[in-house]
């Protein structure tokens, strides 16, 4: 018994991740059109309910519970819980432009 919780908190101490690939929405972080820690928003009028959530500097989306999503639709469909196109309806709220915005500025400048 003493071994096994040894060797568990070795294993725990010794855990290194590997960084997780960069999220869909890192083209936009390194064009300059939106910063880690920004926020996105997705208000929904009917429901009286406002979802938000934080791009991470690894160009991922993360929730208020501390879930994170690579891409923006499977974020938003997490909070609302139905299918959502997350360019089409999170706003990058320092801007105030829908994410889809952005990334079409991104294409075009490429």
């Amino acid at each position: 018994m003493l071994r096994r919780l040894l060797l568990s908190d070795q294993r725990r101490s010794g855990d290194k991740r590997e960084p997780r690939k960069a999220g869909d929405l890192m083209p936009i972080i390194v064009a300059g059109l939106a910063t880690p820690g920004d926020t996105l928003r997705h208000h929904q009028p009917r429901r009286g309910q406002t979802h938000e959530a934080t791009i991470t500097a690894d160009g991922w989306i993360e929730l208020a519970d501390g879930r994170a999503f690579s891409k923006p639709s499977p974020a938003l469909k997490a909070q609302t819980g139905s299918e959502i196109n997350g360019y089409g309806k999170y706003t990058h709220v320092p801007s105030g432009r829908l994410l889809q915005e952005l990334r079409e500025e991104v294409q075009r400048r490429a």
